[in-house]
């Protein structure tokens, strides 16, 4: 079963089992040629000769492509998605590495933000510039844990009922980007969270962060501390993490809300524990941009060198008729 896989500068066939294969060995996402693959719950198409995200799908059979989903990795589609786009940091930052112009695509600015209802929770919200659009790609990134915890467990350890204790394996921390379709971004912060309230903004008078370098502190951050606990490693720690890295990174300025009774690492009023882990966040960060720059610099490489197209047919065509002479 082939799927023909056409963009706008080239055409390929793929055999359905060797796309699932390719996905299957490289996690979440899988780089190939100039096509990307990805699990994703919003990637349900059926592929029949019918245009989607800028590829020409056609086959003699009707497939259900319902696990994966491909679009050429040239595309903005990773910060100006159709609908909003939700993805594990881990997974997004694979996408963005496989952006040719991610180095081109400057963060504007970040704000820290609190959500005034329930838990108080916090995240921060990205606008970024694409050098193909006049307008800011907008995205909101936050902790979650990934099973649910009662905000009696948030609470300091003197304030909770005797007899209470906190688990012995914490979840997982759910760490994501959210990004908006339309630049709207109501959409993905009180759409999500509630009412909220700017807690600090961060601009960059000189030096900006590009995509790549956010993305890839987003991984460093989600490594540190991959697992949610209540004492520390929760939403908290994460945005304000991110927010002081970056900071301190790219001499951004700060402006803070005087305005706001909100306060930082805090809910319902109890200031929760926070350790300074900024410095070794720092180290790991610069170790991990390395780490990609020369990753990047050899995918480059790769998409720089011509594509040969083989025809397999006519290779065997021309041998054949080459033995008979």
């Amino acid at each position: 079963m082939a799927v023909l896989l056409c963009g706008e500068f080239w055409c390929e066939n793929y055999d359905f089992a060797e796309l699932t294969a390719i996905a299957a060995e490289n996690g979440p996402w899988a780089l190939k040629s100039n096509m990307l693959v990805t699990r994703s719950a919003h990637a349900q198409a059926s592929i029949h000769g019918r245009q989607h995200h800028g590829f020409q799908f056609a086959s003699s059979l009707q497939l259900a492509f319902s696990d994966f989903h491909v679009w050429p990795t040239s595309s903005p589609y990773m910060l100006f998605p159709t609908i909003i786009q939700r993805s594990h940091v881990k997974d997004w930052g694979v996408s963005i590495r496989a952006l040719p112009n991610a180095s081109l695509c400057v963060v504007d600015s970040i704000e820290l933000k609190k959500s005034i209802e329930s838990k108080q929770h916090e995240y921060i919200l990205v606008r970024v510039r694409h050098p193909d659009s006049t307008r800011f790609a907008i995205f909101i990134v936050d902790r979650c844990p990934s099973s649910k915890i009662s905000i009696r467990r948030l609470m300091p350890s003197q304030s909770m009922p005797s007899g209470s204790c906190s688990p012995s394996s914490p979840p997982a921390a759910s760490d994501t980007v959210t990004i908006s379709p339309d630049g709207d971004e109501s959409k993905i912060t009180v759409g999500q969270h509630g009412p909220c309230e700017t807690l600090s903004t961060l601009t960059f008078p000189v030096l900006h962060p590009t995509v790549l370098d956010f993305s890839t502190l987003l991984e460093v951050v989600n490594s540190h501390a991959p697992f949610y606990t209540v004492d520390e490693f929760q939403c908290y720690w994460y945005a304000g993490a991110t927010f002081e890295v970056i900071k301190r990174e790219y001499n951004a300025t700060e402006t803070v809300n005087s305005s706001t009774k909100l306060e930082r690492a805090s809910c319902k009023g109890y200031p929760l524990k926070k350790e300074d882990t900024t410095p070794m966040l720092r180290k790991e960060f610069a170790a991990r941009k390395d780490l990609y720059v020369k990753e990047c610099e050899e995918q480059q490489r790769a998409r720089d060198a011509p594509l040969i197209a083989v025809d397999i047919f006519h290779l065997n065509f021309v041998f054949q008729l080459t033995m008979h002479i």
